[in-house]
């Protein structure tokens, strides 16, 4: 593989995997593409010699390996997760005319760019069926929903001097100003989008706010990448794409968790 055949490859795979669900679900998509095996960590595994295989575990972790005699194995790890705002239970808020969510940052977040951002909405959802089975799915509202503003300098006099963030009263991204928005209706009509109808509860939500300004190439010459979720994507791609190219007898692991 080339240079530019990498940079694009990696380009989509960032812009196409906004949480580690849909990331983990891009990762298994390219393994099952390039001839792995799906295993399911409750079955029992009758691994074959020479066969490529690879295991998920809560729809954000995934391991692949080439299985071998030999007891001496390349490895590669790495992380799915990547810091971001990920919406409290409950995150509806209303006051002062519009509603707004409450998120939690996750990670070694900075705050201060996810300002003024144009921010959509992305992740896991369950729910129940009329057969009463408990059901996941993955969303991503793929739009610009949600935007945390500034305030205009003359209001904020310190913003350029030793401007702090409480990041549980200042980081709260404003949505509507529609008094009448329900989230359990929000979440209703994202599964819609994806032909799923048959809700008889929602569960649990696990859900992530993420910048809608897709990977790029930066430079007069583009000799940068600029994207959100470089740490720790970009290793998660190159270990990926590493156990694709290798022969089926090449004794080598690759863990992204």
């Amino acid at each position: 593989m080339n240079k530019q055949d990498f940079n694009e490859g990696l380009l989509g795979f960032l812009d196409a995997s906004p949480t580690p669900f849909h990331a983990t679900l891009n990762m298994s998509m390219m393994l099952s593409n390039a001839g792995f095996t799906e295993l399911n960590e409750v079955d029992t595994w009758n691994l074959e010699v020479g066969k490529k295989y690879f295991v998920t575990r809560n729809d954000s972790s995934i391991i692949a390996f080439i299985y071998t005699e030999s007891k001496k194995y390349t490895m590669l790890g790495a992380h799915t997760d990547s810091p971001n705002l990920k919406l409290k239970p409950n995150p509806v808020t209303k006051e002062h005319g519009v509603v707004k969510f409450g998120v939690e940052p996750y990670g070694g977040l900075l705050l201060n760019p996810w300002f003024d951002r144009n921010l959509s909405l992305a992740g896991r959802v369950s729910y129940l069926d009329s057969k009463d089975e408990i059901q996941s799915t993955l969303i991503d509202v793929k739009k610009s929903i949600a935007i945390i503003p500034s305030l205009a300098i003359h209001l904020d006099d310190k913003a350029n001097k030793d401007r702090t963030v409480n990041k549980q009263t200042d980081i709260s991204p404003i949505l509507t100003t529609n008094d009448d928005f329900e989230f359990d209706e929000f979440l209703k009509w994202q599964l819609s989008k994806n032909e799923i109808l048959d809700i008889k509860a929602l569960y649990a939500s696990e859900l992530s706010f993420y910048d809608i300004q897709n990977a790029s190439y930066v430079g007069l010459h583009d000799d940068f990448i600029a994207s959100a979720r470089l740490d720790n994507l970009l290793s998660c791609y190159i270990g990926l794409l590493s156990i694709c190219s290798v022969d089926a007898s090449t004794p080598m692991l690759v863990y992204c968790i």
